[in-house]
């Protein structure tokens, strides 16, 4: 005869779990769906960005505007550099120099009356305007005949030789400046700066006082020895 206690206790549901046993499990997952986006989203974007550039379609078709030794250094770099993206397709100059001999023979040399030919035929998206012979205002009609094209327009600017990472851009009556910061700071911005430093450090101080002064107190009520008797033992050793 089957014991009808032991029967009720196999039909019998089980316990649903407590909200307590559940909780770790989904910190855990949390935490580890974090890790791995943490993780692995950066190596996404930089394997994204490599065939993004080795693609035809990042690679920008480039025409240098003034063939002189500047236009023709410019070349060399976008050539030994195909990371930059930047395909260089020829040179717009009337009276080039002579070509170098690490260019390569493709590159071509064209007036500018044919410009827009040459724009719209090799389909240019960026033009960089180097140093050239033209006059000045023969240069500013090819660049007012550009801004017809969806082009990307650059511009090397004079002195270029000086003209850094840190530099800025200002205006003065729509006349455009790049200003080059100073290489040592004035007595008013090291003056500034100090005041600053000091003023930061004192309210840091104000605010940790009163922690430092806990610190010290249970120092002193957990151990028999003062809080600064550190160097007394070492001493005694």
């Amino acid at each position: 005869m089957r014991d009808p206690s032991r029967r009720r206790g196999q039909n019998r549901a089980p316990a649903p779990q407590s909200d307590l046993s559940v909780r770790p499990n989904v910190d855990a997952a949390l935490i580890t769906f974090w890790a791995v986006t943490i993780c692995f989203l950066p190596l996404v974007r930089t394997v994204t960005r490599r065939l993004c550039r080795r693609s035809r379609a990042y690679i920008q078709n480039t025409l240098i505007v003034g063939a002189g030794e500047v236009g023709q250094l410019i070349a060399r770099k976008l050539v030994n550099h195909p990371e930059y993206g930047l395909n260089v397709v020829g040179f717009i100059d009337r009276e080039p120099k002579t070509r170098r001999g690490e260019l390569p023979e493709h590159l071509t040399i064209l007036g500018p009356e044919r410009l827009a030919e040459v724009v719209k035929s090799l389909d240019v998206e960026r033009v960089i305007i180097a140093f050239s012979r033209e006059p000045e205002d023969a240069l500013l009609v090819l660049l007012r005949q550009l801004r017809g094209f969806p082009v990307q327009i650059d511009l090397v600017p004079r002195l270029f030789e000086l003209v850094g990472p840190r530099v800025t851009m200002h205006t003065v009556e729509s006349l455009p400046l790049l200003g080059l910061p100073p290489n040592h700071a004035s007595p008013v911005a090291r003056a500034l700066k100090r005041a600053i430093d000091v003023t930061v450090s004192a309210l840091a101080l104000i605010a940790l006082a009163p922690l430092f002064a806990y610190i010290a107190l249970r120092t002193r009520l957990d151990s028999d020895g003062r809080c600064s008797s550190a160097k007394r033992d070492l001493a005694r050793t």
